[in-house]
């Protein structure tokens, strides 16, 4: 299914706050069945060792589309 950059955003939903700027975005293009896109999000690297999650999602309203889950390692 299409997803439309008019009603799909990308947007965090929990988990540790990396992001440095907004909440939720706005898809780039639209995006139709079978084709990729590459998000992008600016996150700072805490200073604390340790694992860290942020959860994302493609939404259309209150509709999660898919969940883009993100965890990474600070050494």
């Amino acid at each position: 299914k299409e997803w439309n950059l008019s009603h799909v955003d990308y947007k965090f939903v929990s988990g540790s706050e990396l992001h440095k700027y907004g909440k939720i975005f706005d898809l780039p293009q639209t995006v139709k069945d079978g084709e990729t896109i590459e998000l992008r999000v600016d996150m700072m690297s805490p200073s604390n060792p340790g694992i860290y999650t942020t959860n994302w999602a493609l939404v259309q309203g209150s509709t999660t589309l898919c969940s883009l889950p993100l965890s990474i390692t600070v050494r």
